[in-house]
């Protein structure tokens, strides 16, 4: 009978007057590595001030410990700064992990019998240490060294270094695999070439690339500068480059060694040139077409070429039909710019005039009075051909001031005076003429006002404009009203007029919609309709009107209602909805997206009123109203571009109208 007999061995240590014994190494590694600004120092930090602290307590980041001694330290990601002690005397430690640091400085000498040490993804210079070499043959070794600076060649001993794993890639500084592949299949390092001192032929790419065992490894660098035409790229290598500088390019030749090339790609001058805009012409009749000789510039000289073998800048042609021309400018450097151009021969010249006239003026064309409207008028010109004349006379828009706008004293609100104005030029000067000027709340070169503790009373701001650029007055007046801080504001019901294309069937409609209304106590109430044409009539307080239109609407109709407010003694003031049937199906409108915030931030997202992608909303109006029901703008054809400038953050409220269909939505201005 046999007996196994087992003995354990347990490890003591022993410590100074309660220090442990790695106290002191651990200090080294604080310090070097600048720990106070580690990412996660606890449990170091206080034991710097503590040399009694136990490391093997737990409370030390990355420090794990078995019977009471260190074996394995993980530092890794913990910024890490400066540079490891050059000897790190832990005769327990198996595992060390610092990657991913900002560690300088050379790879130091570990004491302890590690199997595991990761330095990668640091900045760690100088070669690989010989004394790795006693490590070879450790089962499951890892010995990571990666995203560095190393340089220097392999040594012997490497080839020896098996079955554990070391790992060098990338260090660009370090030799290409060359025959090291006879030592360890496991290294993949793809880095500097082997400089040996010997001439191969080249000026740039070392072919003799073995480093041997101990042959010094270096950068080969090479510059190259290249022109290309503008625009255009430069291949290199397979690879093409556009103008620009590009450093550290690695080339590997047949023989598997390195260059690095600084690459420097330049641009000649760009040819620019326009033969402009295309011609009409009359038939038979002499044009010159082209452009005037490009001057020499830089050593630099230009040829041209027309599509019909012309070899001049400039060329006369005569046509009888219509034909494309193109000229190509070609310079020293074989670089070349082509444009094109097509003369229209035609029978006869069409001229589109777009002109403008205030209200009962007329345009004065070739001494002919012409009213608003669209006109055809033909005249012979000197060549033989006929020019007809397309004439469109429009009517220039009045200014129109809105209503006078009542506001508290105690609201602190910048109000955009151009938005008390419909199509306003952009070249007036605001000045104010209140018969009680305000007392800073108006800033004329910003064409604002602000009612904040302001007197009670009515404030007069004119808007000067330049002549030509406007119908009727040179000035226009707006008006804002103050009242009492905390007073009951103005009372106010006005109904604009109201019409509606409404389809069969059932309908709803805001009557309000482009209305003012500043009472709190409104009341509407219907009146009166056809019943033989309409059914279901109803009205809310907040203006939605809803009813139903039977077939026989054929003429328009009217849905009459009153408004009243008890409050401001307002009783039965009567208006009507004019109902029109719309049975058309050509009305376009365009996609809408009904917001509902605004974040002018300039950040790109939200920072305007915008409704869809358009520039321009056609046939479009918008109305937008403050939280007591005043209204502060009002455009057509809505820009997609109101971002509540001079207005504060807080609640609003807008309706759209594009075509028959109209939008209204509350609206948070987030400042």
């Amino acid at each position: 009978m046999k007996y196994i007999i087992t003995f354990t061995i347990l490890v003591l240590t022993f410590s100074v007057n309660g220090q442990h014994p790695y106290y002191a190494e651990l200090k080294k590694i604080y310090l070097s590595t600048n720990g106070d600004n580690w990412t996660d120092n606890s449990g170091w930090k206080a034991g710097m001030n503590n040399p009694n602290s136990d490391p093997c307590n737990g409370s030390w980041n990355g420090i794990t410990c078995q019977s009471g001694v260190i074996i394995f330290i993980d530092l890794s990601n913990n910024n890490l700064t400066g540079t490891l002690p050059s000897e790190i005397k832990i005769p327990t430690l198996k595992w060390f992990k610092a990657q991913k640091n900002k560690i300088t400085g050379e790879i130091p000498l570990f004491t302890g019998p590690l199997t595991q040490l990761n330095l990668s993804n640091n900045k760690l210079t100088g070669p690989l240490p010989d004394y790795l070499s006693k490590f070879s043959g450790v089962q499951n070794g890892s010995f990571l060294f990666g995203n560095n600076d190393l340089s220097g060649c392999f040594s012997p001993w490497i080839k020896n270094f098996v079955p554990t794993t070391i790992g060098t890639d990338p260090n660009p500084k370090m030799p290409y695999l060359g025959k090291h592949s006879q030592y360890n299949p496991s290294i993949s390092q793809i880095g500097a070439p082997c400089n040996d001192g010997i001439f191969n032929g080249s000026d740039f790419i070392n072919a003799d690339c073995t480093c041997h065992d101990a042959a010094p490894c270096e950068d080969v660098i090479a510059n190259r500068t290249y022109s290309v035409c503008f625009g255009m790229k430069y291949k290199f290598y397979d690879t093409f480059y556009s103008e620009g500088i590009y450093n550290n390019i690695r080339i590997t030749n047949s023989s598997n060694c390195d260059t690095l090339f600084n690459l420097t790609i330049k641009n000649h001058p760009e040819i620019i040139f326009d033969l402009g805009a295309d011609k009409d012409v009359c038939p038979n009749t002499p044009i010159q077409i082209g452009i005037n000789p490009l001057p020499p510039a830089q050593g630099i000289t230009y040829s041209y070429n027309w599509s019909n073998g012309g070899t001049e800048s400039l060329q006369t042609i005569s046509l009888t039909q219509s034909k494309d021309y193109a000229l190509t400018v070609t310079n020293n450097y074989n670089c070349s710019k082509t444009d094109l151009i097509k003369v229209n021969v035609l029978p006869k010249i069409n001229v589109t005039l777009n002109e403008t006239v205030c209200k009962g003026q007329k345009f004065l064309f070739k001494g002919e009075p012409l009213s608003v409207g669209i006109y055809d008028r033909s005249s012979n010109n000197q060549v033989g051909c006929d020019t007809l004349f397309k004439i469109t006379v429009a009517e220039k828009p009045e200014i129109i001031v809105l209503g006078e706008l009542s506001i508290k004293c105690d609201i602190n609100q910048n109000i955009k005076l151009s938005d008390r104005l419909e199509l306003e030029p952009n070249d007036g000067i605001w000045t104010e003429v209140s018969a009680q000027p305000s007392s800073g709340g108006f800033i004329a070169n910003q064409g604002t006002f602000n009612p904040f503790n302001q007197n009670p009373g009515i404030y007069t701001f004119s808007y000067e404009m330049n002549p030509g650029t406007y119908c009727g007055p040179s000035n226009r007046l707006v008006k804002i009203k103050v009242t009492e801080c905390g007073g009951t504001t103005d009372c106010k019901i006005i109904h604009n007029p109201d019409s509606i294309k409404a389809r069969i069937g059932i309908n709803d409609y805001n009557v309000l919609k482009n209305d003012e209304i500043t009472v709190s106590d409104l009341e509407l109430k219907i009146l009166n309709y056809d019943n033989s044409i309409l059914s279901n009539v109803s009205v809310d307080n907040l203006g939605a009107l809803n009813f139903t239109i039977s077939d026989s609407l054929s003429q328009p109709t009217f849905i009459s209602y009153s408004s009243s407010s008890v409050k401001c003694n307002f009783y039965q003031q009567k208006t009507a909805l004019k109902v029109l049937t719309d049975r058309r199906v050509d009305v376009v409108v365009p996609n809408i997206n009904v917001t509902n915030i605004i974040t002018p931030n300039n950040d790109g997202f939200n920072d305007v009123l915008r409704f869809n992608s358009q520039q321009i909303i056609k046939e479009s109006e918008l109305w937008i109203y403050n939280r007591w029901g005043s209204r502060i703008y009002h455009t057509k054809d809505y820009k997609n571009d109101w971002s509540g400038e001079g207005y504060p953050g807080g609640s609003y409220y807008y309706v759209l109208k594009i075509n028959d269909a109209t939008y209204k939505s509350a609206l948070t201005l987030n400042k």
